[in-house]
């Protein structure tokens, strides 16, 4: 096997790692959200709702904070969770709609694990934010089958 093929079995190898990793928690995410649908639901208020601007030398994001408070059978919990999935940074428009969505001392439905009272959704189901580590891992594991069949290819001396 030459160096180039080794390079590439290796690459490969880490990307089809990742891409496991990203399809496996988008998987739990999706489960999660599903099941989110049967939980059962209390009231809570909205103890904060701001945006976190992230500036570096690759420009500026911004990520929406909303934190909420509820009770579930006389015990108190506080959650940041709005839907089951990843949390997002993006633009200042779309961090700036879900905090309007969720503005400070507002009263909220919570949903919550009743195995777990703690993990708790504002937005239960299955949102299209979901599907971002799924789509993620899919092309991990795509481009790791891509390169470990060039890695198994015999001449690899033009490359």
């Amino acid at each position: 096997m030459s160096s180039i093929q080794s390079m590439l079995w290796i690459v490969g190898a880490i990307f089809f790692l990742v891409g496991l990793g990203l399809l496996g928690k988008g998987l739990f995410d999706l489960r999660k959200a599903r099941q989110a649908l049967q939980w059962p639901t209390t009231q809570g208020v909205i103890t904060r709702s701001e945006i976190k601007i992230h500036a570096d030398s690759e420009g500026t994001s911004y990520t929406p904070v909303i934190e909420y408070a509820y009770t579930v059978q006389g015990r108190d919990y506080c959650s940041n969770s709005l839907w089951a999935g990843p949390r997002l940074s993006a633009s200042q428009n779309f961090a700036a709609k879900i905090t309007a969505r969720y503005p400070l001392g507002q009263t909220v439905t919570v949903t919550y694990n009743p195995a777990q009272p703690a993990s708790a959704v504002l937005e239960p189901g299955i949102s299209k934010f979901a599907f971002i580590y799924v789509g993620g891992g899919g092309f991990f594991i795509l481009a790791a089958v891509v390169l470990l069949l060039l890695s198994l290819k015999g001449n690899l001396t033009s490359f």
